[in-house]
């Protein structure tokens, strides 16, 4: 069971006594600008294909993905019922004795190693570093004992939005050929600077790189992941990739957003540029905000410290009252309820989210 997470719309509006669509939801990470135009009409289109099983192995798809990401033969493309599945399969299927996770950064990482009798052990970024992932410090510890065999970096993180480099990432590989390094790349495509971090195309036996469609794209009802991996994490995992793990609906999205007509690129970019100008906005004006923080992001949300005394429950209860989720980042291991994050959203929601957060702030 998952709890804790964002995007719960459903309970805060019968709370309210309202339709989950009269929520503005700033909790969860979805691109407000999507779902690209015509998706859905694409969908409505293969809506008669649920009458059928779709491909057991979603081969399709799968092509489709490689050619649309141009990755070499030598890495593996695996899906999942959304990156969620693959995560709680990683510990499990590549027998991983010990986990080390850049933190603090994303549950389900720490939730996925605790099902699998996988130990975990924490490499926690400061936030008088402004949360930037150190690697150097990552390269010492998997020297030391004991041993570590799994890492997981999210890049850009969640909840910090900080970047750790291509250069650094390719050196702890390539490193340390023993262990293997889960990248969760989910946040990637929002950075307009996209290939100085990406590692999906870098073959390595060792690497294992995490892609999402559900943020980008907006599309997080159809649970949509893939794994791209090298031999020592891909021969592991694939009896554990599910048949029929991409439903109909699912498979045909993938066709339409990396076939060889997409105009899955021009979105991204679009949406890169615009959501980078609701970064700087944003900013702006949480800034003028006395004793509040907020922390540079290459993804789409902010990292916000609150001022001294006041704690993230209260604010997120104040927020929802008004009809606002926001992220309580209370149980986020290494953080506390010091801070919340809120995702950007369109600038008349990133308006009504920053005139109702400030008097929520003065009001304590």
């Amino acid at each position: 069971m998952i709890t804790g997470h964002g995007g719960d719309i459903r309970s805060l509006a019968r709370r309210l006594g309202c339709a989950p669509e009269e929520i503005l939801d700033a909790s969860s990470n979805m691109n407000p600008f999507g779902p690209p135009p015509g998706l859905l009409d694409h969908l409505r289109d293969r809506l008669a294909d649920i009458r059928f099983l779709p491909d057991a192995a979603a081969a399709s798809a799968i092509r489709d993905f490689i050619r649309h990401h141009e990755l070499d033969k030598a890495i593996a493309v695996l899906p999942g019922n959304g990156t969620t599945q693959l995560i709680h399969a990683l510990p499990l299927a590549l027998r991983a004795r010990r986990a080390l996770i850049m933190g603090p950064t994303y549950a389900d990482y720490a939730d996925a190693c605790a099902a699998a009798g996988t130990s975990v052990e924490y490499l926690m970024a400061r936030p008088e570093d402004g949360f930037q992932p150190n690697a150097d410090a990552m390269a010492r510890r998997l020297s030391a004992s004991p041993p570590i065999d799994l890492v997981f970096i999210c890049n850009p993180n969640n909840p910090t939005g900080q970047v750790m480099a291509r250069r650094r990432l390719e050196k702890l590989v390539g490193t340390f050929p023993q262990i293997r390094f889960i990248i969760d790349e989910s946040y990637l495509a929002f950075m307009p600077d996209a290939g100085s971090v990406r590692m999906m195309d870098a073959a390595a036996a060792n690497l294992g790189v995490l892609h999402s469609m559900s943020k980008i794209f907006r599309v997080p009802g159809l649970r949509i992941g893939f794994l791209a991996a090298g031999n020592d994490i891909a021969g592991p995992m694939a009896p554990h990739i599910q048949p029929w793990c991409l439903s109909a609906p699912a498979q045909a999205a993938v066709s339409f957003l990396c076939g060889p007509a997409s105009a899955a690129a021009g979105f991204i970019r679009s949406s890169a540029a615009n959501l980078r100008r609701e970064h700087d906005a944003v900013s702006a004006t949480l800034a003028a905000i006395p004793e509040v923080t907020a922390f540079p992001s290459a993804a789409p949300f902010l990292l916000i410290r609150l001022p001294a005394g006041i704690r993230s429950g209260m604010v997120c209860k104040k927020m929802a009252a008004a009809g606002i989720l926001v992220r309580d980042c209370a149980n986020f291991t290494g953080l506390s309820d010091a801070y919340i994050r809120i995702s950007l959203k369109t600038p008349p929601e990133n308006q009504r989210i920053l005139g109702t957060l400030s008097p929520v702030l003065s009001s304590f």
